[in-house]
Order: C-alpha cells, then structure tokens, then sequence
C-alpha cells in the first residue's frame, strides 16, 4: 500500500532547496533610473538633417508622462530647425524592438532656439517592467537645416541610461508626471516576472465535486504557493496551478496543459510562462515541449 507520510519529508526537504533556489533567482533587481537629468554643461557634435538622436532611459519608471522639457540650439540658417521628441518603449534593455508610444500633441516648427525647449506630448502611463528611450529627430525643409546642438552632461550622470553621441553622455531632460518605483522590496506592484504555473505529480491533485484541485490531503504543494506568494507572485494574475487526473495518459493531459498555457499567456499578455513541475508534472511537461 502506498504511503503518503513516508514519502512527504523528503518531498518537501527538494521543494525547500528547489524553492530558494527559484526565489533568488527570479528576485528583481533594483532600478538605477531617474527621470530628470538637469547637467548641460557640453554640447553635442553638429547634428545633420534627417539624423536620429536616442537617450535610453532604462526601466523601472512608472507614473503617466505629460511633456519633455530639452536643452538645444538650432540656428536660422535654412529657415531653421524642427525637433520631434518620442518616447519608444522597449520590452528589453537591447533597445531592439521599441515602439513609438508618445509624440508630440502639436507638431513642432521649422525654428532657431537657444535655452529649455518644453514639449507637451501624448498622455502615456509608463510600465515599469518596460524599457524606455527618448527619440530626437531633427530636419530642416527642403532637405537642409542649420547647425544644431543637444545639451547634456559630459559625464555619466543618469545611471538608467547613456545618449548616442561621443561629446554628450547624458542628454538634458525632464520627464514630467514620471516618477521612479520603489523595486527594493518583491511585491506584487513592482515584481517582473513571467507568471508560473505548478504542474503537480502523481497523487498531487484530487478531484472534490467534479473539480480537480491541488493536494487538498497532505497539502504537499502549500509551502511552495505560499512562498511564492510571500515574494510577490498574486493567485490567478503571477501564479498558477494545473491539477489534473493523473490516470489519464500524459498526451491526454499535455493537451490540457497547453490549453491552460495558452490561458495563462492571454490572461498576462506575455510570450512565455515558467513551469514549476513535480514527478509526473515533469513528463507531462516534457510531452507538452
């Protein structure tokens, strides 16, 4: 016959060091952003019409950005010179598949400007699991414009991020309505993890009233959910469970498994989830892969 407490022990011995493990190394890190750089003590090279100019700002900011505040000079020659901030959004710190999620309200004039150039632009509430950066594009009409020059700090001054040019590193900037997280604590409004789900083993889940649940006898799988919980993760939003009837075969049930994956990705609109998986949870997960 099989023995429920003799086995328990050592499976919750593996779950604990499993646990830490886990824990540490999903821990967020703490952001090192800030939303203001006020240093315009240099100046950029000469930038040309038609040039792209980017500040990455690094992650952890929240709050709903309302305008940009800059520091230029743009001559009169040509007719002047027209600067269009944007603010992109990334989803990593590579900076490579950013999206324009903030403009300019009006468009800017073909101008000359010397001094704190303030822009209002769309209304945009900041994700602090995202990466953002600041977009400067510069042109004159008809294909030409005067000497321009971005004002910023010769050294690093902004620790979320750097700006693309060898004079300036550091552009001058004020975000207004944003503001920098708190990430120094794990809790569930600055966590950013992908959400898990714990797929049980043999004997882990039980049907009571024509619901399978997880282990609701020994509650092998309570100190897990409660750690997890304990570090952030939020019940049916960061994590999630799969209990299901173990007698069936594991195809049978790795189909299942996809269906509540492809549940837990529409619920987080996220690419991917982690699974956390116990004895036979491994092989059904390895027959879902």
């Amino acid at each position: 016959m099989f023995s429920f407490k003799k086995n328990t022990f050592w499976y919750l011995k593996i779950f604990q060091g499993a646990l830490l493990l886990l824990s540490i190394w999903l821990m967020p890190k703490i952001a090192l952003a800030n939303v203001v750089q006020e240093d315009f003590s240099t100046s950029t090279t000469l930038i040309f019409s038609g040039y792209t100019k980017y500040q990455t700002l690094g992650t952890g900011l929240s709050g709903t950005t309302t305008s940009i505040d800059l520091v230029y000079y743009a001559d009169t020659t040509y007719y002047g010179v027209r600067v269009t901030p944007h603010l992109e959004e990334c989803s990593s710190e590579n900076y490579g598949d950013c999206v324009t999620v903030s403009g300019p309200v009006i468009e800017p004039n073909y101008e000359s400007w010397d001094g704190i150039k303030s822009v209002d632009w769309d209304d945009y509430a900041l994700n602090h699991c995202k990466y953002y950066r600041i977009s400067l594009f510069a042109n004159g009409p008809f294909g030409s414009m005067g000497p321009l020059h971005y004002y910023g700090s010769e050294n690093d001054s902004y620790l979320g991020g750097s700006f693309s040019d060898i004079l300036v590193s550091d552009l001058y900037f004020v975000l207004h309505g944003v503001d920098l997280l708190d990430r120094s604590a794990n809790t569930s409004d600055n966590l950013c993890v992908d959400p898990v789900i714990i797929v049980p083993g043999f004997l882990g889940s039980f049907e009571v009233s024509g619901t399978w649940i997880m282990d609701p006898i020994l509650h092998v799988y309570d100190d897990l959910l409660a750690t997890l919980e304990a570090n952030g993760y939020v019940r049916d939003t960061t994590l999630f469970t799969f209990p299901y009837d173990w007698r069936n075969s594991n195809v049978d049930t790795a189909l299942l498994l996809k269906q509540k994956i492809n549940g837990v990705k529409a619920i987080c609109n996220c690419f991917k989830v982690d699974i956390v998986a116990h004895s036979m949870g491994g092989l059904v997960t390895r027959q879902y892969v």
